[in-house]
């Protein structure tokens, strides 16, 4: 009342301590550009806001959080480009011959480094050593055909404890 009756029909706010900072939604998104997982209480205080304003300007501008990282609601379209982008390239690479890695391939692989073993250490077959394997358990080192034809190499199969990578680090090992 002070103010209107010295004259002062000003209606702005004076800045002041305790008035919010106003910032653009640009700077916002820029920060969101930046580092999409970025939380709440970090990109309050870089803007120097409340954790609620940036919520809010985050719900306005139809950002959502999934799995730590700030997405738009609804895909831009070069967003939905990239996604289709990446879809055939999974389709064309699952039609691609050498994509899977089955039992039969497995077998085939052994069958070539049986053949490399007999070359490479000529020695090794007339001694009568028996060659030991270890490998894990995925799904085509424990084939049928595979097993088989361990079973005519003679090999040793050492036995491998499920869920353990650790002892196995590559795909498989001669002893």
């Amino acid at each position: 009342f002070r103010r209107f009756k010295n004259n002062d029909f000003q209606l702005e706010d004076k800045e002041r301590s305790g008035a919010p900072k106003k910032f653009q939604n640009k700077e916002l998104e820029q920060l969101l550009d930046e580092d999409p997982s970025q939380t709440l209480s970090e990109l309050g205080k870089i803007l120097q806001v409340d954790e609620s304003t940036v919520s809010k300007r985050l719900k306005g501008l139809g950002m959502i959080q999934k799995q730590g990282h700030w997405v738009p609601y609804e895909l831009k379209p070069r967003d939905v480009e990239r996604r289709f982008g990446t879809c055939e390239l999974l389709l064309q690479r699952q039609k691609r011959k050498d994509f899977l890695i089955t039992g039969d391939r497995y077998r085939l692989q052994l069958m070539r480094l049986s053949r490399a073993l007999k070359e490479k250490q000529p020695l090794y077959a007339q001694r009568h050593d028996k060659v030991i394997l270890l490998h894990d358990n995925a799904r085509p080192h424990v084939a049928k055909p595979v097993k088989t034809y361990l079973e005519t190499l003679k090999w040793e199969v050492l036995p491998h404890p499920p869920y353990s990578p650790d002892i196995a680090p590559s795909d498989f090992h001669l002893f």
